[in-house]
């Protein structure tokens, strides 16, 4: 035995992954779409405070044509989506806030979103694979915490410390009843 299993936590990398998107205006490609991806966040913060409520802005999105769930507006407000995959969406909200950028040149604005969410994609590979490599060894502590490994984000490696979790295997036994909030599914009633 003495095995090691290495957990990859998502929420964490998500957090790295905030850090180097920060710095993405300073990336050239990616310097108008991120400009256009902080408009259209600011925007959707400035539509939560004018309707008070989710439901409330999804209801003026709804009558505006807008066929997504409060949950997925209320998922762009806190930018866990980055942007709907309707482009009519983009112009909707415009319409809703009387956002004359929004509403009028709103393929600009969704292709700007389109490129930062492929970016995204790019970037969330990036980070995953650097955390794999770096989060042991500096949960490990062969290196320092405060070594840079991402001269351009300042990612350290303590960063990339919260995104893995190394568990030894000890013994392998039979297998028990496990809590459905840990396994994400129910129990077929075959098991």
């Amino acid at each position: 035995m003495n095995d090691e299993l290495l957990f990859l936590d998502g929420d964490a990398r998500k957090d790295v992954l905030a850090k180097v998107i920060e710095v993405a205006k300073d990336i050239p490609r990616l310097a108008g779409p991120a400009a256009w991806v902080e408009y259209w966040r600011n925007a959707l913060r400035h539509g939560k405070q004018k309707f008070g409520t989710y439901t409330a802005f999804g209801s003026a999105l709804e009558a505006q044509g807008c066929e997504r769930e409060t949950q997925t507006v209320r998922l762009w407000v806190v930018g866990t989506i980055i942007g709907p995959k309707d482009p009519m969406d983009v112009r909707r909200v415009g319409e809703v806030l009387a956002d004359a950028p929004l509403r009028d040149h709103y393929r600009t604005v969704y292709g700007g979103i389109e490129q930062f969410r492929n970016a995204h994609a790019q970037l969330m590979q990036r980070v995953g694979a650097l955390a794999l490599r770096v989060g042991p060894v500096a949960s490990a502590g062969t290196i320092r915490a405060d070594e840079v490994i991402d001269e351009r984000s300042g990612l350290t490696a303590s960063d990339f410390q919260g995104c893995v979790e190394i568990v030894r295997v000890h013994t392998i036994g039979e297998v028990r009843d496990v809590q459905t909030l840990a396994t994400g599914r129910l129990r077929d009633a075959s098991e």
